[in-house]
């Protein structure tokens, strides 16, 4: 089975928008702190907020490819991309594989 035209709910692109957001504002709150003389603390929670942010916007990313790339208006591929729907498709496809149906 292809994963084709299985897109994650809404809720999960509103929710990651959300996340996002809130990660911004955390991010540029840690930035302030840091400038301001923030020792090797703020140092870490810039970079766990971050790490955060960039999960968020990758996953928002696949979102939105995925929905393109579905209705094939995808001019350039994206490899990162690409390389997730490979491993699904191969995955769906694989006898005993997990399913979809339903879902």
């Amino acid at each position: 089975m292809s994963s084709r035209g299985k897109n994650p709910p809404l809720v999960l692109f509103l929710l990651g928008f959300a996340v996002a957001t809130w990660a911004l504002s955390r991010v540029i709150e840690w930035v302030k702190v840091l400038a301001a003389g923030g020792g090797p603390v703020a140092t870490l929670a810039l970079a766990g907020w971050l790490a955060l942010l960039l999960v968020c916007l990758a996953g928002l990313g696949f979102y939105v490819y995925k929905a393109e790339r579905d209705r094939g208006n995808v001019a350039h591929p994206v490899a990162m991309y690409e390389a997730v729907i490979r491993r699904w498709e191969a995955r769906d496809e694989k006898p005993g594989g997990p399913s979809r149906e339903g879902a």
